[in-house]
Formats: structure tokens, sequence, C-alpha cells
């Protein structure tokens, strides 16, 4: 009960510190559930265990966090992976005197 309280709280000051950062408050969930940068190894990767299976849908044990933040963080992460728009059309038609 008493981790389940803090992990709570540490939500709530995610929330707080993180109005407009829906990933900061995804990563900041993960570190509340015990995930940590370099991790992995021992299958607690805040990246690769938490973050990255959050964001393709799946459920990690012990991470609470509104889903409305993975579906924006996701949609954030996606859009940087998209390519420039294509610039527009140049007018090849002679001008007009």
């Amino acid at each position: 009960m008493k981790t389940l309280t803090l992990a709570m709280a540490l939500s709530l000051f995610a929330a707080t510190a993180y109005a407009d950062k829906p990933c900061k408050r995804v990563e900041a969930a993960c570190a509340a559930a015990g995930y940590v940068k370099g991790g992995a190894k021992v299958g607690k990767g805040i990246d690769k265990n938490c973050m990255e299976p959050l964001l393709a849908g799946a459920q990690v044990p012990g991470v609470v966090v509104a889903p409305a933040d993975v579906q924006s963080c996701a949609a954030k992460k996606n859009a940087k992976h998209l390519p420039p728009p294509a610039p527009p059309p140049t007018n090849s038609f002679p001008q007009a005197h």
C-alpha cells in the first residue's frame, strides 16, 4: 500500500511539473514503478522495458499513467519520425506583365 501511495504521489507531481509534456509524465510514471536508465539488462530499463511497450499499447506491471498521456506521447514520437512536408509547388506558368 505504501508503494502504491508513493507511486500515486509521484504521478501527481509529474502531472503538475510536466503539464505540457506527456512523454515526461510517462517517463516519470515508469521511474515511480522502479524503471531506470541502464536497467534493461535486468528487465527494468526505462526506455526498453517501460516507455517502448507503453507507447506500443502494452500494459507494464506497476506503472500508473493516464492513457491520454500515453496516446499524446506516442503521437509526438510518431510525428518526429515522419518525413518533412513537401515544398509547395512552384508556378511554372509565365507571369503576365
